[in-house]
């Protein structure tokens, strides 16, 4: 990296701290330089627990975003000993983490490596007596874990990057801690809106927007979700409040989704809804202090195929067992699906035998007609898992 590189990288990280750039296009020229699957910001409420923002630059999907705030970070080995690193100190997962570690791990195996992730190097880059920040540097499989020689590079920004978030953080006028997964939400491309227990739309996509704007079926009540026949809207009041948003979180037995097929002869047009549970215990905060609901819309006319998203939300699938899911729709064997994945035919075996008993099959076939026949996967009224 040339001098007027890194002079580039750090004017980058203070144009962000203005408010003159997006923190993505801060953190995006430092992917090539240390062969970067992902750079990211992840800062913590360490009174609360909770996340106070997270920004990404790479080829990080939004579902990924989605699943780690929602499932995986309470499975993350890596927070450990990266939030006790003293500020401005780095180190990298393979100093604690070995291949057999990794090989055993859930975290790795269905949810990072799946989506494209291995190696990461991370630093403490800002702490104040409220938000701890973690930079990481995150590269693919191949890509190899990042040289120790790279650390101190690391390190010299990582300065500059203390300075610029705390110019950040003292700018910054309202907490945005609720603010974090709905500007996740606005970048996925299904429709999708998040709701509170009383059908206000807190916040949702433009592909929501749209389905909303021309949909026979739903539509947008003064801010309120809400359907355009009585019967339809009773239906969708009584799936939101199954899930049972104003319980207590160490309430036993909450349910964590609920799909519900919603149209009427007279409309011409059925909308697959699924709703999931969005609790601030299992949601690090993003979506703000109260429960809500995020609340996925599938128009079998508009999407005929299987919406990965949607079924590994529906089936509470990891994204290795989706990867599968979509491959045998696809028509590939097992064999093939074990060499394109570079897994062996036993793990993909065990992650077939998942995904019929997440799905409720009890053959290949049946799960095939099942997720490639988006409208059977709302059957025909609604279930609550």
């Amino acid at each position: 990296m040339t001098t007027h590189q890194n002079d580039d990288l750090i004017g980058g990280f203070y144009a962000a701290a203005a408010g003159e750039t997006s923190w993505t296009d801060a953190l995006t020229p430092l992917l090539p330089g240390f062969d970067a699957w992902a750079i990211t910001l992840f800062g913590i409420d360490m009174q609360l627990g909770a996340v106070d923002f997270s920004f990404e630059a790479g080829d990080v999907k939004p579902e990924a975003s989605i699943d780690y705030i929602r499932t995986w970070h309470r499975h993350d080995p890596r927070g450990a000993f990266m939030l006790q690193l003293p500020v401005g100190e780095w180190d990298s997962c393979h100093h604690h983490f070995d291949d057999d570690f990794v090989a055993h791990s859930a975290f790795y195996q269905d949810f990072l490596i799946p989506y494209g992730g291995r190696w990461t190097s991370g630093g403490n880059v800002y702490r104040d007596d409220r938000i701890n920040v973690v930079m990481s540097v995150h590269r693919g499989p191949a890509s190899g874990p990042l040289a120790d020689a790279s650390l101190p590079v690391l390190q010299h920004l990582g300065v500059h990057m203390r300075k610029a978030l705390g110019l950040w953080l003292a700018r910054r006028q309202r907490d945005t801690r609720a603010m974090l997964g709905l500007e996740v939400v606005q970048r996925l491309s299904q429709p999708i809106a998040v709701v509170d227990g009383a059908r206000r739309i807190i916040g949702m996509n433009p592909a929501a927007q749209t389905m909303l704007a021309e949909s026979k079926v739903l539509r947008d009540v003064a801010g309120c979700l809400g359907a355009r026949a009585a019967g339809c809207d009773a239906d969708l009041l009584v799936a939101l409040r199954s899930l049972r948003l104003a319980a207590q979180p160490d309430e036993p037995g909450l349910p964590e989704r609920v799909f519900v097929r919603l149209g009427t002869p007279a409309s011409g047009q059925q909308i697959g809804v699924c709703l999931v549970a969005l609790r601030p215990a299992t949601t690090m905060g993003a979506f703000g202090p109260e429960a809500m609901a995020l609340v996925m819309f599938h128009d079998p006319e508009k999407s005929p195929q299987p919406d990965a998203f949607m079924i590994s939300t529906m089936y509470a699938l990891t994204p290795a067992e989706t990867r599968v899911a979509l491959a045998l729709c696809a028509g590939d064997s097992i064999a093939e699906i074990a060499d394109t994945q570079g897994v062996s035919v036993h793990t993909v075996r065990s992650q077939v035998k998942a995904v019929l008993e997440k799905t409720g099959c009890s053959r290949q076939a049946e799960l095939v007609g099942k997720l490639s026949t988006m409208p059977r996967l709302f059957g025909a009224g609604s279930a609550t898992t």
